[in-house]
């Protein structure tokens, strides 16, 4: 889903926003899991041409654009991060050779899909952040993201689902409303208003 707004003076903030958010799924029960979706960028050579084009129509409309995404709506969002002005990925799948869910595609489509997310981190211009728990397989896909364009946290938590994890714990909106601020340059600790930036 996404939204967008901008409003006028007296503190609001006037500036178009986009938010582009995707999500996906990872069994946290460390079994394979085909449903995922992953070969979506994969199987077809010209299905990632064509959603990258697509929503390029529509974030070029915005001088800030949010994507966000959990699993592989996080790895969509790292795919298409040279779109975006800021990136928030909740353990994305990056390898998804040795991913934690195998979906029908070679070995090459697969590879080839990594050498894209690798590409468009590399080229992106967004503040990208990666949120991931303690478990071992999302951190070792998380590393092989390149270190001077992610900033990634971890948080003392042994499953996959971290944003489910931060939402129960009333975390999830504000990381989302302070990154999106400070895209902006507003200091998250400003008394702001977020329905004026959604």
């Amino acid at each position: 889903s996404s939204s967008s707004s901008s409003s006028g003076s007296n503190g609001s903030i006037s500036d178009s926003s986009r938010v582009a958010s995707g999500m996906g799924a990872c069994s946290s029960g460390r079994s394979d899991d085909s449903q995922d979706g992953a070969s979506t960028f994969s199987r077809r050579g010209a299905s990632f041409q064509y959603y990258y084009e697509r929503i390029s129509r529509y974030t070029r409309r915005y001088k800030h654009v949010l994507m966000l995404g959990d699993s592989m709506g996080a790895t969509a969002s790292l795919l298409f991060s040279p779109l975006a002005t800021s990136v928030i990925a909740f353990c994305p799948q990056v390898d998804l050779n040795t991913a934690c869910m195998r979906p029908s595609a070679s070995d090459a489509q697969l590879g080839q899909l990594q050498d894209n997310i690798l590409a468009a981190v590399n080229k992106s211009q967004a503040a990208i952040h990666v949120h991931t728990g303690t478990w071992e397989h999302d951190l070792e896909q998380a590393k092989l993201l390149p270190e001077d364009k992610v900033a990634h946290k971890v948080y003392n938590l042994d499953s996959h689902r971290v944003a489910i994890y931060l939402e129960s714990q009333a975390k999830l909106l504000p990381l989302v409303q302070e990154v999106m601020l400070n895209s902006m340059g507003i200091s998250a600790k400003k008394n702001v208003r977020i329905s004026n930036v959604l």
